[in-house]
């Protein structure tokens, strides 16, 4: 039998300057802020070695981790933009960085992370939904705050937020700030079980393909081989995640489903659909009956300017996308 290899133990000035890095790539929205993170060197070293083995042997070399050998990260303002072989291991330890302030890896090193995961893994109910992972639960999670809640705005927006799509092409979401955040302000207090996981799952599956595959690879969940597109330009910055927003929500927020998915804290603050499951069997036969219901109007103001929405009561809910109200007749088993 061969000896088996030695981990060897990082160099905790390298480890320290790694760290230095992640804290000054995360960026927040001009204006905004964003929470400092608590990094645990022994869990960065952790993570680091979690990492896919090619991407972890460019962080071992790139930030000299090993005991002895070279920190090439502190040579990118003297090395020549000629010399290839350095660029490319720039490039990649970049990708590295934009990696590691993923919520899967802060939560092996930051110190608030792994209870931020944890409390909100246990609001969340799997309810048909038992073959997802606690991981992938939180991924799907991101993608309803990040593209599914608030509709065509986005969750960050305050109610007097001016839309201004140059700053926002420089701006990216922060995932430990979401996710600190969404804890903090509403997940705590929600009883446990509370986010219907099947659901959400079936709410983004009735978007048109490529936007979920774009929502899929934003939030690192796989995608089947016959609908991805190696090509397709990734979904990023706020700018970009707006516009796609945009797509998808063109007749407004879904506020109804959105509160049926996340749950609410009281008993009594949870939507009661009784009164709109009575009214299935007559829209089904025809859909424009909704109409009939419309109470008043509204304006949506996107990127494209502003639009004017009819606003639909059905019982004690309001709804401005007839889309919305077919959706919840096909999953009404999950309400």
């Amino acid at each position: 039998m061969g000896k088996k290899k030695r981990t060897v133990d990082y160099d905790r000035k390298a480890l320290a300057n790694l760290s230095q890095q992640i804290k000054s790539g995360r960026k927040p929205l001009k204006g905004g802020s964003i929470p400092n993170l608590k990094i645990d060197l022994e869990g960065l070293e952790n993570a680091i070695k979690s990492l896919p083995k090619k991407q972890r042997e460019v962080a071992e070399k790139f930030w000299g981790l090993i005991p002895g050998t070279m920190d090439y990260s502190k040579q990118i303002t003297t090395r020549k933009s000629r010399d290839i072989a350095y660029q490319n291991m720039l490039h990649t330890a970049l990708d590295i960085l934009k990696d590691l302030i993923h919520f899967e890896y802060l939560r092996l090193y930051d110190v608030n992370m792994k209870e931020i995961f944890e409390g909100l893994v246990s609001k969340i109910d799997k309810n048909g939904a038992e073959n997802v992972s606690d991981e992938e639960a939180i991924k799907y999670l991101l993608i309803f705050l990040i593209f599914i809640a608030c509709g065509p705005r986005l969750l960050v927006e305050e109610e007097d937020y001016q839309i201004n799509l140059k700053e926002e092409q420089e701006s990216y979401f922060d995932e430990y700030a979401l996710l600190r955040t969404t804890w903090q302000e509403t997940g705590k207090t929600l009883p446990n079980h509370s986010i219907k996981l099947k659901l959400l799952m079936e709410t983004i599956s009735m978007f048109d393909i490529k936007q979920v595959v774009a929502m899929k690879h934003f939030a690192r969940l796989p995608v089947e081989a016959e609908f991805d597109d190696p090509k397709a330009k990734p979904v990023q910055t706020f700018a970009e995640i707006r516009l796609l927003k945009e797509e998808m929500f063109p007749f407004g927020a879904w506020d109804v489903t959105t509160l049926l998915i996340y749950g609410a804290e009281k008993e009594e603050d949870r939507i009661d659909v009784s009164d709109l499951a009575d009214h299935f069997h007559e829209f089904r036969k025809n859909w424009d009956e909704i109409k009939k219901y419309k109470v008043s109007e509204t304006t949506l103001v996107t990127t494209k300017g502003e639009t004017k929405l009819d606003r639909y009561r059905i019982g004690c809910l309001e709804f401005t996308d007839i889309y919305e109200v077919m959706f919840l007749y096909v999953s009404r088993s999950l309400l």
